[in-house]
């Protein structure tokens, strides 16, 4: 039988309860640590750090029957998908994941950037929304400006230059390579950087070499294996 967890999402002031089941979701190391060029001041988000985590959801439903079951007071399917689409279109913003579980290992407290892969509306139904989501671990971190610098004009002033206003990047920096993991797939590799499902045929072109090369065989189909390296389209980074 199925057990449920629940992944609470708090930002804006609003805490958001999705229920999911136990074997749909996986939390795995995001990878190598990437550098932000920000320069501001106060409390700043970098989105990845040394031993980030990364989670996935893949290919749930936000169905109106069982939000009611499970949620005192839940939103409808498409009341969920419009508040992390306005989440994940907000520059600079996070929330705090915390996801409560009978499981030990899908116990976690951290916060997150959400990429809303994917989401179709599933029978024309508005009801029943079927949705994959993957959330980056970000490190909060503080930043202090760069001093103002004093520069003498031609006429003798003195002119003093402000530091550039605060940059924010909207997404985590995509890698230029993927190495594939048991369980993937070219839909679900185009999904984690946010590519429609049709998306995987570019991504298939570009790599057709190390797709149908393996074990020194050449081999038919789009059949993909652990280990194999991808190079990401450069529309996707």
């Amino acid at each position: 039988m199925r057990r449920r967890v629940f992944i609470h999402l708090a930002w804006g002031g609003q805490t958001v309860i999705i229920p999911e089941v136990a074997d749909s979701i996986r939390v795995e190391q995001a990878g190598a640590p990437t550098i932000q060029n920000i320069i501001g001041i106060g409390q700043i988000a970098t989105w990845s750090h040394p031993e980030a985590k990364r989670l996935i959801v893949e290919n749930q439903q936000f169905n109106e029957r069982w939000i009611s079951k499970y949620i005192e007071g839940g939103w409808t399917p498409r009341q969920y998908v419009d508040w992390l689409i306005r989440l994940r279109n907000t520059k600079g913003a996070y929330a705090e994941l915390t996801i409560e579980s009978e499981i030990p290992t899908l116990r976690h407290n951290f916060y997150v950037w959400i990429d809303f892969a994917h989401w179709e509306v599933q029978t024309n139904d508005e009801s029943n929304i079927r949705y994959s989501l993957v959330l980056h671990e970000v490190n909060l971190e503080n930043a202090t400006i760069k001093r103002l610098e004093q520069t003498t004009q031609a006429d003798g002033s003195t002119a003093i230059q402000e530091p550039p206003s605060p940059r924010y990047d909207n997404r985590p920096p995509q890698p230029e390579v993927y190495t594939v993991v048991s369980g993937d797939s070219l839909i679900k590799i185009a999904r984690m950087f946010g590519q429609p499902d049709g998306a995987w045929r570019e991504l298939y072109t570009l790599n057709q070499d190390v797709i149908h090369q393996r074990a020194g065989a050449y081999r038919q189909g789009s059949l993909i294996f652990p280990g194999q390296q991808f190079s990401i389209p450069a529309n996707w980074r």
